[in-house]
């Protein structure tokens, strides 16, 4: 794993003035694992910027991309159990993978998460 956050960091998140703090592998379920990561990342200019961002591994070849990014003060809940689950009123990342490794959840509430906006590991209630 040291590997791939070594290669994200510098194929992807170095040449937009990014630091990569943590990778969650995620996979979807019941489907072969591909190899898709959500990445936590904090801007190197102030003033700074934490975001989630999607990244996958691109079928022709060795490298990766960006799919997707969320500014973590946007967000208010990370559900990675049900994408059909309607939120009225609520800015959430709704994924349709399954988290393989939940250290990075708490991780990400470690760092610069608004009080006003709770991180909340698939299953428990932040609102």
């Amino acid at each position: 794993m040291t590997a791939i956050k070594h290669a994200l960091q510098r194929d992807i998140f170095t040449p937009s003035d990014e630091r990569l703090l943590s990778i969650v592998n995620v996979c979807k379920a019941g489907k072969k694992k591909k190899n898709c990561f959500l990445c936590a990342t904090v801007t190197t200019e102030r003033p700074v910027q934490v975001k989630v961002v999607k990244v996958k591994k691109s079928d022709k070849g060795d490298f990766y991309k960006r799919q997707l990014a969320w500014e973590l003060r946007d967000l208010t809940e990370v559900d990675a159990k049900d994408a059909n689950k309607v939120r009225d009123n609520t800015h959430s990342l709704t994924h349709t993978h399954t988290h393989t490794h939940t250290q990075s959840l708490t991780h990400l509430r470690s760092f610069s998460t608004p009080p006003s906006l709770p991180l909340c590991p698939a299953g428990e209630s932040g609102v």
